[in-house]
């Protein structure tokens, strides 16, 4: 048995029946009980790392774990990190958010399954361990660009910043975001070094690295569903009223959660 299922993973239970002569009970007891396996399905990633990948992952939580010691650090409050991601005007709920309690002898209810929209807007967010910094909309073009990374987006951050802060200027601030192509080229390197605001590296192919991924934008995203919205500006009061209504502490929470899966790697 242990050979058949080795040699071929997704075998059918009527294929072991033939191959072994056995019952499906007497096969379920032994697939189960004696050799402790299940079959499962597998699980959809966004890409598969090749070596020198997974060696960027390596040296990114090497890199992070020393420089904050291990997320106990001060330096931590000094972290700003940020990305982008569309924002539609009508996202449909998931499954799991359309559940219903219905009694036990009752059919299960059933929903319209509707599509997603075809309006959004692209809106790059940013935040530290203290909270929410700035929401910036990509008003006029179709695609993010370093012109509009930098003389827009990056500089009203910078602006919102500088109204946050008791001291005026960004010193001492490390900008986390992704290598995403409007993130790295020249005319990005060159306007961060003329701001002084220095940056953190970040592995290619790792949302589950990046705050805005694997927590802010799930987050936002979850709260927006199942609402629709005729413009952008129906679009925008109700995601900084979704920023707003997030608790205080659970901004620090990301953090602390990002430094024990950083350590987990």
């Amino acid at each position: 048995m242990l050979d058949l299922i080795t040699k071929d993973p997704h075998i059918t239970y009527a294929q072991l029946e033939y191959g072994t002569e056995l019952s499906s009970g007497t096969i379920n007891i032994i697939l189960h009980k004696e050799l402790c396996v299940r079959k499962l399905c597998a699980r959809w990633i966004p890409h598969s790392l090749n070596l020198q990948q997974k060696i960027s992952r390596i040296d990114f939580w090497k890199i992070m774990l020393k420089r904050f010691a291990n997320g106990s650090s001060r330096a931590v409050s000094e972290i700003l990190t940020g990305d982008e991601t569309w924002i539609y005007h009508y996202d449909p709920e998931t499954k799991r958010m359309s559940k219903d309690w219905v009694e036990e002898d009752a059919p299960p209810p059933t929903k319209v399954r509707w599509a997603r929209s075809i309006g959004k807007q692209m809106w790059a967010i940013f935040f530290r361990s203290s909270g929410f910094i700035e929401a910036v909309a990509l008003e006029d073009i179709k695609t993010v660009t370093a012109g509009w990374y930098t003389t827009i987006c990056l500089s009203k951050v910078i602006t919102a910043i500088d109204s946050q802060r008791e001291k005026p200027g960004i010193r001492g601030l490390l900008l986390h975001h992704d290598i995403a192509s409007s993130h790295t080229p020249i005319r990005t390197r060159e306007f961060l070094e003329n701001s002084g605001l220095k940056t953190l590296p970040h592995p290619p192919y790792s949302t589950d690295l990046a705050p805005c991924d694997f927590w802010l934008f799930p987050r936002l995203k979850d709260q927006l569903r199942g609402r629709r919205f005729s413009t952008n500006e129906e679009l925008r009061g109700a995601l900084f009223q979704a920023i707003e209504e997030i608790p205080k502490k659970e901004w620090k929470i990301c953090f602390d959660n990002w430094f024990t899966t950083l350590a987990l790697n």
